[in-house]
């Protein structure tokens, strides 16, 4: 007790700031066009505990509300949203923007009234916005990780329906692990010695999704200036919505799960057929067990395979892949089906497709999963 007194007068008077509301803030309570208030710079903890303190007085729940000291929602999410685009505002439920000026250089306000129009209140603390009425349904959008040396670099995504995203970079960098995560899991890893071309296929559900590259192991805390951690550098990042049916979850013994795939309607003759796949495993897999995608025409004929382990992976892991199938010669006009499966090697034993039953998942006579078909024009 004397310790904190002896405390109290080190910061005598005591610090305090005004407990006044806006006038702007009151107003808005009772109104009944509004279902949600979004306050930006969203990741300013400062302003977020204000905008709890302004919620006592309007009563409408927060897009960026807390349950402890940050908030819960998706990074992904908000930061889409701080873009003002009116259709994710719409979406998302926010009808009110508050800026909290004292926390902006002015680029976010700049930004709301080229999107959003003029404040219909702004003192010198916060300026509010209402969301316009959008013209048109919210379509993909994206906030691409910066080019530059980096540490950890995140991906937000929204998709208007059920599809994939063709996420496509350079990395470079002298013997330096990165990995992959999708909603904070991961979904594939490269080591990165000189530069190399990644290009990787992200199954997305309606709504936001947040990715992140990282490092393996990350860098670590130092204040030791004569330490360096290496890094990787990031250049040329671009990303691609395609909408896809969807996919029938299909699991194999031993633990594998085909959660999601994608197969194109058509390409054209002579080109390399893409092939999109999520996988999961409940257990651990070995360098000896294969994953192979096949090509089959109209007769039932391979014309086309990829056949490939996917190393030793520990249980509970997932990966996401893109499988390029280039074919001899030229695929003659007409339909083709893909197929999937697994066996061992060397034995070439297949794994039994899983079938539902009332006991449960047990073997039936398939080996393999049709992916889907495609068109050769």
């Amino acid at each position: 007790g004397a310790a904190i007194l002896f405390e109290y007068q080190t910061f005598f008077p005591l610090p305090t700031t005004t407990a006044t509301i806006p006038a702007g803030v009151s107003a808005l309570a009772g109104r009944a066009d509004t279902r949600a208030v979004f306050g930006v710079p969203w990741d300013n903890l400062v302003a977020a505990k204000t905008d709890l303190y302004y919620q006592t007085v309007h009563n409408f729940p927060l897009i960026a509300g807390q349950v402890t000291r940050q908030t819960p929602v998706d990074p992904a999410k908000l930061n889409l949203l701080q873009t003002f685009d009116p259709a994710l505002l719409d979406a998302a439920g926010a009808d009110v923007v508050l800026i909290h000026r004292a926390f902006d250089n002015g680029s976010l306000e700049r930004l709301a009234r080229e999107r959003l129009g003029e404040p219909f209140y702004v003192d010198n603390t916060i300026a509010l916005f209402d969301t316009p009425a959008p013209a048109d349904p919210p379509t993909f959008g994206a906030i691409l990780p910066p080019e530059g040396e980096i540490e950890s670099a995140a991906l937000a995504l929204y998709a208007p329906e059920n599809g994939w995203a063709l996420f496509a970079l350079t990395v470079a960098g002298d013997g330096r692990a990165v990995t992959l995560l999708l909603d904070g899991q991961a979904v594939g890893g490269w080591t990165v010695d000189g530069t190399a071309a990644i290009t990787v296929p992200l199954p997305l559900a309606q709504g936001f999704t947040s990715a992140r590259l990282t490092l393996d192991p990350p860098c670590p805390l130092s204040t030791d200036p004569a330490l360096t951690c290496a890094t990787v550098d990031l250049s040329a990042p671009a990303v691609a919505f395609t909408p896809a049916p969807p996919f029938t979850s299909t699991h194999f013994e031993r633990g594998i799960e085909l959660a999601n795939a994608y197969v194109p309607e058509s390409v054209a003759s002579g080109d390399p057929l893409p092939v999109w796949l999520d996988w999961r495993f409940t257990q651990a897999r070995n360098e000896n067990e294969i994953r192979y995608v096949h090509v089959l025409d109209a007769a039932g004929m391979l014309v086309g395979q990829q056949d490939n382990t996917l190393g030793g992976l520990p249980s509970g892991t997932r990966r996401v892949e893109q499988v390029t199938i280039s074919f001899e010669t030229p695929l003659a006009p007409g339909d083709y089906r893909v197929t999937a499966g697994w066996y061992t090697y060397p034995e070439i034993a297949p794994f039994c497709v899983l079938q539902e039953a009332v006991t449960g998942r047990t073997c039936g006579g398939e080996v393999e999963v049709t992916l889907g078909t495609f068109r050769v024009e």
